[in-house]
């Protein structure tokens, strides 16, 4: 991958560079990766664009058309969604719109994202994420937890259970604190009471696996 295209993807749309570079040299897509970082290059190319949203779909439809693979064409189809949402809202749409079901590119929040309602939460937060056991095991935590353990609940056991890769007695509800100076990003108004924080500052990470609970 291009250097200028790997630093406009980690400056600009803090995609972690390390955890895609991974991604294209592993076993599933090495065979696929030229094509791929050319695509990459094509979208970054395209945001400069006075139509950027047409340019990306015709670099989609261009490399689709010649690829049936269909893990491949949802990697094209995610990358193409990414980018568009940065053309359209910058960072903000970026992160907040980014769908996490398939292969998406990993978002790194590395300060404040604005607007936000970190300046209503108290000064140590409650939060809570639900996701694969493995993360608590390897301890490399997601930014993105909520502050309703309900919420948690829903995307450890309920959310993602139409795909192929959930396993239910391998997913979990973590619960942990975070200091308010530690928040990049909040957004208690919606359903999923998101908050975004620096991993590095959880306290008291705790893991409950308790099964299939009730939720609301």
């Amino acid at each position: 991958m291009k250097r200028s295209d790997q630093e406009f993807l980690s400056e600009n749309m803090s995609i972690d560079i390390e955890w895609l570079k991974h991604e294209f040299n592993s076993s599933k897509l090495i065979s696929f990766k030229p094509m791929l970082e050319l695509f990459v290059s094509n979208l970054v190319c395209s945001i400069s664009d006075k139509s950027p949203n047409k340019q990306m779909l015709e670099h989609f439809e261009s490399a689709t058309s010649s690829n049936e693979e269909t893990q491949v064409y949802e990697i094209l189809d995610s990358l193409r969604h990414a980018f568009a949402s940065f053309a359209s809202g910058g960072l903000y749409d970026l992160y907040v719109y980014q769908s996490n079901e398939l292969w998406y590119p990993k978002i790194i929040l590395k300060s404040e994202l604005k607007p936000n309602d970190i300046s209503a939460l108290p000064d140590f937060i409650n939060i809570y994420r639900g996701c694969n056991v493995s993360e608590y095991n390897n301890k490399k935590y997601r930014q993105s937890w909520s502050t309703s353990i309900n919420i948690a609940r829903k995307f450890a056991y309920q959310h993602y259970d139409s795909q192929a890769w959930y396993e239910k007695e391998k997913r979990c509800v973590l619960s942990a604190v975070i200091k308010k100076d530690a928040v990049y990003f909040s957004n208690q108004s919606n359903s999923e009471k998101e908050i975004a924080v620096n991993t590095e500052k959880l306290s008291n990470v705790k893991k409950d696996m308790c099964g299939l609970p009730k939720v609301e």
